[in-house]
């Protein structure tokens, strides 16, 4: 007797329940892990400002405080704190009216877990983008392997757990990648509208999509065109899709800058000194484009945040690598920090399933690998060095690669299997320092390469408190780098560390102030200010980034 096709005891359609379940319980998984970060560190150092843009754009029905980050990272911040009674307060800056809300707030961990719990949903999505393009690539099996390699990348999980925006880039430019992977298959209006709504979520997440979109479409488009797979269709038809296409992009990105009509010149007055560069600082046309800035039009913040993003790009950020610091940045700074934060069982599954890609000639696992080097490589310009947080949607990329390898080579060889427990140990191992996890090549001291929010972002201080205490320390110095109020800290008393000034005692000290802080002293030809620290062996590290000292018996003169 045969089955119909639908039947629950169709193999395939077990098969394909199987890994659903299986995708399903790695994402649960997931999202346990993350949640039960929440209460464990202090505050980063953008989280209370991301967390006051998002109040003040749910309380007050405004977007002043910052506009060079679009706002939809920070309204699911600003949820969880907005829904249990945080209100907009008028501050004057984005930082003091995080405060306030903070200071408002009866407890302070629960907002802050509230705040983080938002990044929950771009999650899950991002294990959607990871299983959809997956999906293509081999089937529901390659998709679960590769969303369960996803969610076993440790700074995957750290950032998801922690409420900034950076984040919140990661679903959706791999769902629009995808999204044109399929309309490019069927350029009709209902993939337009698909891919328009994805694009637009991607641009409203982070404004570096606007760099990375267009490269990963080049790259998709470069593919196609080399295997003479782009649609052949009617004029009218791909117009029709244009039209669709820009028209959901154009109302997504209005709704959400919750249909603002306002003008870009915002304080009037204001002066647009890169902008004076190209058409001067007088004249007939300074004069009229200036007028044309003061003209109230849709999406001005978006143009307004797209150049202030420009002109941070153009300034530069103070950057630390290799012990040194620059101003610019190192072209190579992102495949330095891609290499030493993703955990090497997870790098070899994606080479391996590159190569698989390639030799298997997988279209649609290629396009991911094109996607993921396109992203790279534009980063490599970038005068902005401060993080992996910043390229964080390469990972949704490669996941496909890596669950392409566990798929098509584990019946051939127990090497997969190896990496497989590698990487799942690795994982444990981090757990749940998972923001400032590095790989072996590391060689487990991390600020001797990469410092900032990739390892001392001021999330460790209850570490540091609780170490304290239970080797009976009541008092301590403390060098923090971080915007936590050290006085919610309960069993420990913290003096302020003073630079170049050696100390008897105990002391917390952020490896931040020693080795960021140190060498930006170098390059000022001053003397670094807890430079005499390198020379003393600390009794241990509290989380991962704070060295505790015991200075008692070591004073230095």
């Amino acid at each position: 007797m045969s089955c119909p096709r639908d039947s629950p005891y169709n193999s395939g359609l077990w098969d394909r329940r199987i890994w659903a379940a299986i995708t399903l319980a790695v994402v649960l998984i997931g999202m346990i892990r993350i949640a039960s970060t929440w209460r464990l560190f202090a505050e980063t150092y953008d989280e209370a400002t991301q967390i006051a843009c998002g109040v003040e754009w749910l309380s007050a029905h405004r977007y002043d405080f910052e506009t060079q980050h679009p706002p939809l990272g920070r309204i699911a911040a600003g949820l969880g704190p907005y829904l249990d009674g945080a209100h907009y307060h008028g501050k004057t800056t984005r930082r003091e009216e995080g405060r306030a809300i903070f200071a408002d707030a009866p407890d302070y961990y629960r907002l802050l877990a509230e705040a983080r719990a938002g990044n929950l949903i771009f999650f899950v999505l991002a294990c959607l983008g990871v299983w959809l393009l997956a999906r293509q690539c081999g089937g529901a099996a390659v998709a679960a392997m590769a969303v369960a390699s996803f969610t076993l990348i440790p700074v995957v999980l750290g950032h998801a757990g922690m409420a900034t925006t950076d984040f919140a880039l990661v679903p959706f430019l791999a769902l629009a990648f995808w999204s044109w992977q399929v309309g490019l298959d069927c350029p009709d209006r209902k993939h337009a509208a698909l891919a328009g709504a994805a694009t637009a979520l991607a641009i409203v997440s982070k404004f570096s999509s606007l760099v990375f979109l267009p490269a990963m479409l080049a790259a998709l488009v470069a593919l196609r065109w080399r295997r003479k797979n782009l649609p052949k269709c009617a004029r009218g038809t791909i117009v029709n899709a244009s039209l669709v296409f820009a028209a959901t992009l154009f109302l997504v990105c209005w709704a959400t800058y919750q249909f603002e009509l306002a003008p870009i010149r915002t304080p009037p007055g204001r002066d647009f000194l890169l902008l004076d560069r190209w058409i001067g600082a007088s004249g007939w046309v300074h004069a009229l484009v200036y007028r044309l800035l003061e003209v109230p039009f849709p999406l001005s913040a978006v143009v307004k945040g797209i150049g202030e993003a420009f002109q941070h790009n153009v300034d530069g950020h103070d950057a630390y690598l290799f012990g040194q610091v620059s101003r610019h940045g190192w072209w190579y700074f992102f495949p330095v920090v891609l290499l030493v934060k993703t955990p090497l069982a997870f790098l070899a599954l994606a080479g391996l399933g590159a190569v698989v890609s390639i030799r298997g000639s997988n279209a649609r696992a290629s396009e991911c690998l094109a996607a993921g080097i396109a992203i790279v490589l534009v980063s490599l310009p970038s005068s902005i060095n401060i993080g992996v947080r910043h390229v964080l949607p390469v990972y949704a990329f490669a996941a496909p690669l890596a669950g392409l390898a566990v798929v098509r080579l584990w019946p051939r060889t127990r090497f997969i299997a190896a990496l497989c427990l590698c990487l799942i140990a690795a994982n444990i191992w981090a757990h749940p320092h998972y923001l400032a996890d590095f790989n072996l090549l590391a060689m487990g001291t991390p600020e001797r390469i990469v410092t900032d929010s990739d390892l001392d972002w001021g999330q460790d201080l209850p570490f540091a408190t609780r170490a304290l205490r239970q080797r009976g320390v009541r008092e301590a110095w403390l060098a923090y780098s971080g915007v936590y109020d050290v006085g919610r800290e309960r069993g420990v008393t913290y003096h302020s560390l003073p630079p170049n000034t050696p100390a008897e005692g105990w002391a917390a000290v952020s490896v931040r102030q020693i080795y960021f802080e140190g060498a930006m002293a170098r390059a000022k030809g001053q003397p670094e200010p807890y430079g005499w620290l390198k020379t003393i062996r600390p009794a241990m590290r509290a989380g991962r980034s704070i060295l505790i000292f015991d200075l008692r018996k070591k004073p230095l003169d």
